[in-house]
């Protein structure tokens, strides 16, 4: 897959997306689900179908998703960026900020910087 920097910033946003997020963990393993049951999986809300077919396009359009008779499934590329998202998400669930001081950068001890 050639991926220049614009289709790696695309597909790097779709970690933003609460929708796309949602969607690729509806996916995950070797699940292949219908647009109507994904759709029911996300929202309810039959006027917002217009705003998870785009999501799903998008998905689609960026090698994240694919269909075939059985459903949309994740990709090579929808799997990786799973994984990646799963490892991140691990991390942030137990990181300690405790050694952040407000903007978010990390300060280390007296101690620290002697080990």
């Amino acid at each position: 897959m050639n991926l220049d920097e614009k289709k790696l910033s695309r597909i790097v946003k779709c970690l933003s997306n609460k929708t796309q997020r949602k969607i690729m963990h509806l996916l995950e393993g070797d699940k292949a689900l219908k647009f109507s049951e994904l759709r029911l999986l996300i929202t309810k809300n039959p006027s917002s179908s217009g705003i998870f077919a785009y999501n799903v396009k998008v998905m689609k359009d960026l090698g994240i998703i694919s269909r075939d008779n059985n459903g949309y499934f994740l990709t090579r590329v929808g799997v990786q960026l799973l994984k990646l998202l799963e490892s991140f998400e691990k991390i942030c669930s137990s990181y300690d900020i405790s050694d952040c001081d407000k903007d978010g950068k990390i300060v280390m001890s007296v101690r620290d910087r002697q080990l």
